[in-house]
């Protein structure tokens, strides 16, 4: 992309909230993971960055900070591709690799990019690490690859991909604009984990098990798996410390499938479903015909129009434009703080990635992990490849009875569920870690010799 083709342009309506609210304990950072059947080369994979970035220029920016908004700077630096060697989803500092908004990591055979929600959403993020995939495979596969194979998005404009389809949207309706207030929802107690732990716990299953289960019960797969989070939530921290309060899942809308859209940043809103045990209990049938009725009421035209009216609204307020940043971030913050209050968790199902089929024989399976929050501590995602779907659990707590019991269910109803958690199994250890078993290994080995010599 030449350089003078833009300098720089304004966040798009959903990202304007994110680097106003993000911390440590709150990142806003989203994880989408490739694993291969082969180990990564690191330097193919940098390759690989670099010419994806060279046809994506939407994410080959550095964020801002002006007067009243932050804002995009297009960033003439290339980013780092390092061996993963810490927890996922961390806080992305904009003083680190080369003040791009995502981090690219290898581990083994996976490909991980973790994405700063102000660059884009789900969707964009998946088109992007696809091409990163696609490209990696060229890569390394030269002569068993078509050099000319077609790449997801390679033939959107530079214009289509950073279009701000918010604003397109509420240009062309009348709709009045409408913000629903909500209650406080429940929020499921428990022990935070240490130094800023995130346990992410992965429920492996072949995706026509789920579908079939999703179609005993005349459902969605989006619809059946929100009905067992709630239900796993009432059975493991609900009937132990009840509250008036519903069980709410938000469950974020990608607005590419309402209003047609090329874009590579955020267009996305959020419903929700939930059920209230205060006054009896509620069996799974019945727990699940309320969320189909709530996603059915919430996903109408009549609720979605006035929630993207009204996201727009904020943001052409001329008395909103004038109010210093500082004082715009106050507000945000508390804003962002009493929206948590209102779930209890959430459920975030990407769909389907779809590759050329010249490289389904490389991939095994993607993954999707978001990061969890000291209100919701709970944060669950799914994705899935061919006939394999992930659903992840991550969270910042010690508590792990919702996930067992969740995953429990699945088998009960048929769907074999293979479980894998980073605690053990998939997370790399950090270089402190290293050192530590290094430093025994050198005692044992020095009470070894000692015990010899005498």
């Amino acid at each position: 992309m030449p350089s003078n083709e833009f300098n720089w342009y304004k966040l798009d309506n959903a990202a304007r909230l994110f680097p106003s609210v993000s911390t440590v304990t709150a990142t806003n950072v989203f994880r989408l993971s490739c694993r291969l059947k082969e180990d990564v080369s690191p330097a193919l994979l940098q390759k690989a960055v670099e010419q994806a970035l060279d046809e994506t220029p939407s994410f080959k920016v550095r964020l801002r900070k002006g007067l009243f908004w932050y804002y995009f700077e297009q960033n003439p630096l290339s980013p780092t591709v390092e061996e993963e060697h810490f927890y996922p989803c961390r806080k992305i500092d904009k003083g680190t690799n080369n003040g791009y908004l995502f981090y690219v990591t290898y581990f083994g055979k996976y490909i991980h990019i973790e994405y700063f929600h102000a660059l884009c959403d789900g969707t964009g993020a998946a088109a992007f690490l696809s091409k990163v995939v696609a490209r990696y495979l060229l890569l390394a596969h030269p002569e068993e690859l078509p050099g000319d194979l077609e790449i997801a998005a390679s033939g959107v404009s530079h214009s289509a991909q950073t279009e701000d389809s918010f604003l397109r949207v509420a240009r062309k309706n009348e709709v009045k604009a409408k913000n629903e207030i909500r209650k406080k929802a429940f929020n499921p107690a428990s022990i935070l984990t240490q130094n800023g732990e995130i346990k992410v716990i992965k429920g492996i299953m072949p995706l026509s098990q789920v579908k079939a289960f999703a179609k005993s019960k005349n459902a969605t797969i989006t619809e059946v798996l929100a009905a067992v989070l709630i239900y796993s939530i009432y059975m493991e921290s609900f009937r132990f410390e009840p509250s008036n309060r519903s069980i709410e899942v938000c469950v974020p809308v990608n607005l590419r499938k309402f209003f047609p859209s090329e874009t590579m940043r955020n267009f996305f809103a959020t419903i929700y479903a939930g059920a209230n045990f205060y006054e009896r209990e509620l069996s799974f049938d019945e727990i699940l015909e309320k969320v189909k009725s709530d996603m059915a009421q919430e996903l109408s035209a009549e609720k979605i129009y006035p929630k993207v009216m009204f996201y727009v609204g904020a943001q052409k307020n001329i008395a909103l434009r004038f109010v210093p940043l500082f004082l715009k971030n106050l507000v945000l913050r508390i804003s962002f703080a009493k929206g948590e209050q209102t779930q209890s968790t959430v459920l975030s199902n990407l769909g389907q990635f779809n590759v050329p089929k010249e490289l389904e024989p490389y991939i095994e399976r993607f993954e999707f992990l978001l990061s969890p929050t000291l209100q919701s501590r709970y944060k669950t995602s799914a994705c899935s490849f061919g006939d394999v779907f992930v659903y992840c659990f991550t969270s910042n707590a010690e508590n792990t009875d919702i996930q067992r019991r969740f995953f429990s269910i699945l088998k009960e109803n048929g769907v074999d569920v293979t479980i894998s958690c980073n605690m053990r199994e998939t997370l790399p250890e950090s270089v402190k870690e290293k050192k530590k078993k290094e430093k025994k290994k050198r005692g044992e080995k020095n009470e070894v010799l000692q015990r010899m010599q005498a």
